[in-house]
C-alpha cells in the first residue's frame, strides 16, 4: 500500500464506500510502514503484513492467507496481483469465502515469454478461472488479455477528479521552484522504475529531444529497483542535469499543472490512473501503443506512437504535442463516469449482488 496505480484505485474505493457496510483488510507483502497506512486506519481499514511466497514457499503462504480469512470471517477475497492472485483465490476457496474476485489491471501479453514462464502463466490462469467466482477488469483490453473469451465485468478506475484539475497558480509556483520560465518545455513520467515502464527508451527519447529544445526538463516521479540504472544511463548520455528524480510525491496535481506533456512509453498497461489524472488536469500525453486506446477519454489529448518508431519520430512528436492543454478535461472525465464515487458505488453493487 505504497503509492501506485492499483493502490490509488483501492484508496478511492475505501474513501467513498460505506464503512458501516464493509470492513477492508489489505494484505501486503513485507514488513514496513506503508504510505497509505495512516489513512487506511483512519478510514476503518486494516493493513496486515504477510511474508511473500519467495520467503516462505507456496504452502505456508496459502496457509497464512487461510488463517486470516478464518480469523476475520472474510466474506470477499478481492485479488489484484495478476497471476499471483491464484494463491489468494485458492485460499479463499479452501475457506469457502462466498465471493472470490479476480481483478485484472494489465494488458500484459505473455506470448513471447519462455516456455517455463508460459507454463506458469497457463497454470496460474487455470487456477484463477477455477477458484474465482467473479472476474473484473479495469478496461476491455485488460479483461480480454487476461480472461480471453470468458465473461468479466468492467469497473472503471475512478479518481478524485477535482483533486487534479488544472491550476494556473500551482503551475507558476512549481515552475518557479524548479527555476523554469513559462517557455521551457517540461515533460514528466509517472511510474515505478520497473522493466515494463520502459524508462531506458524514455531517456533515449529525451536525450534526442534536448537537441531540439535544450532548455527542456524531464520530471521522473516514482521509485523502484531500476532507478539507479536509469540514473547511470542519464549520466552516460550527458542529460542528467535536465532530469529531476522526484521519488514518490504528494503534490501530483501541482506537478501535472506545471508540466506540458506526460510521457508513457510502456511495453504494456491496463488503464493507467496517471493518464486519467493527467486528462482531468487537461495535460496532453504521448504514449506507446502498449497503452489501450480506451485510455483516451478526453478527445485528442493523447497521442499514441509505436515503440517500433524511430527515436527521432518520438522526439518530433513531443515537439508537436506540448502546450495543447484542454481545460475542460475534468468535466469530460466526470461525464464519462471516472469519478471515484461512481466506482465505489459500482463496487458496492457488485459486492452486495454477488454475496
Amino acid at each position: 500500500m505504497d503509492k501506485g496505480g492499483v493502490q490509488s484505485f483501492l484508496m478511492g474505493i475505501l474513501r467513498n464506500i460505506d464503512p458501516d457496510r464493509f470492513e477492508f483488510l489489505f494484505l501486503c507483502h513485507g514488513e514496513k510502514t506503508w504510505d497509505h497506512a495512516q489513512e487506511v486506519n483512519a478510514l476503518g481499514g486494516k493493513i496486515i503484513n504477510i511474508p511473500s511466497i519467495k520467503e516462505v514457499g507456496v504452502v505456508r503462504y496459502v496457509q497464512k492467507i487461510r488463517h486470516i480469512i478464518r480469523e476475520y470471517d472474510v466474506q470477499i477475497v478481492h485479488a489484484h496481483l495478476y497471476l499471483a492472485s491464484s494463491f489468494a483465490l485458492f485460499a479463499g476457496w479452501l475457506e469457502r469465502a462466498p465471493l472470490r474476485i479476480m481483478h485484472s489491471h494489465s494488458t500484459r501479453d505473455e506470448l513471447g515469454a519462455s516456455i517455463p514462464r508460459q507454463a506458469y502463466v497457463s497454470l496460474s490462469r487455470s487456477f484463477i478461472m477455477a477458484f474465482s467466482t467473479l472476474r473484473i477488469a479495469c478496461g476491455m483490453d485488460a479483461g480480454k488479455a487476461f480472461f480471453r473469451n470468458k465473461d468479466f465485468q468492467l469497473v472503471k478506475n475512478g479518481i478524485n477528479i477535482s483533486e487534479f484539475e488544472f491550476s494556473q497558480s500551482s503551475r507558476a509556483i512549481k515552475r518557479s521552484y524548479f527555476g523554469l520560465d513559462d517557455n521551457a518545455p517540461v515533460l514528466m513520467h509517472v511510474g515505478r522504475f520497473v522493466e515494463v515502464k520502459n524508462h531506458k527508451f524514455l531517456i533515449t527519447i529525451f536525450a534526442k529531444y534536448l537537441t531540439l529544445q535544450p532548455h527542456a526538463i524531464l520530471l521522473l516521479i516514482g521509485d523502484g529497483p531500476l532507478q539507479q540504472g536509469i540514473s547511470d544511463l542519464a549520466q552516460r548520455l550527458s542529460v542528467e542535469r535536465s532530469i529531476r528524480f522526484l521519488g514518490l510525491r504528494n503534490d501530483m496535481s501541482d506537478l501535472y499543472s506545471a508540466a506540458d506533456l506526460l510521457m508513457l512509453p510502456s511495453f504494456s498497461e491496463g488503464l493507467p490512473l496517471t493518464l486519467l489524472e493527467s486528462q482531468a488536469n487537461g495535460l496532453p500525453s504521448l504514449v506507446s501503443t502498449g497503452v489501450p486506446p480506451e485510455a483516451q477519454v478526453v478527445e485528442n489529448l493523447i497521442n499514441f506512437k509505436s515503440l517500433q518508431d524511430p527515436v527521432d519520430d518520438w522526439a518530433k512528436a513531443i515537439e508537436s504535442s506540448t502546450f495543447k492543454r484542454n481545460i475542460k478535461g475534468a468535466q469530460l472525465l466526470r461525464e464519462a463516469g471516472y469519478d471515484a464515487k461512481d466506482s465505489a458505488a459500482f463496487i458496492t453493487e457488485i459486492y452486495e449482488k454477488n454475496l
